[in-house]
């Protein structure tokens, strides 16, 4: 998949600096808008599969569960949160 991202030119491989032997795929401004512009589809798919379909009540219960799932890890919690309910673009 990485020799496939790295020909449409939306990564780079880079030298890991604490591992000559290892690489790391980096992404490109292409890969990049790219990326964002699948967020906002991914979002979208989410929203009307799975969120549309959940009541108020229940979009709250999902958001506690997500919480203690994701207890100790504070910036995650955010980066949904903010993702999901506020639809940023390029949250994770």
């Amino acid at each position: 998949m990485e020799n496939r991202l790295e020909r449409e030119g939306w990564v780079q491989r880079q030298v890991d600096p604490d591992d000559a032997r290892s690489y790391h795929a980096m992404p490109t401004d292409t890969g990049a808008l790219r990326l964002a512009e699948a967020c906002v589809t991914h979002r979208a798919i989410i929203r009307t599969l799975f969120l549309d379909r959940l009541n108020a009540v229940e979009l709250h219960e999902l958001g506690a569960i997500w919480k203690h799932v994701l207890q100790g890890h504070a910036s995650l919690v955010d980066d949904v949160v903010t993702h999901f309910v506020q639809g940023t673009p390029g949250a994770p």
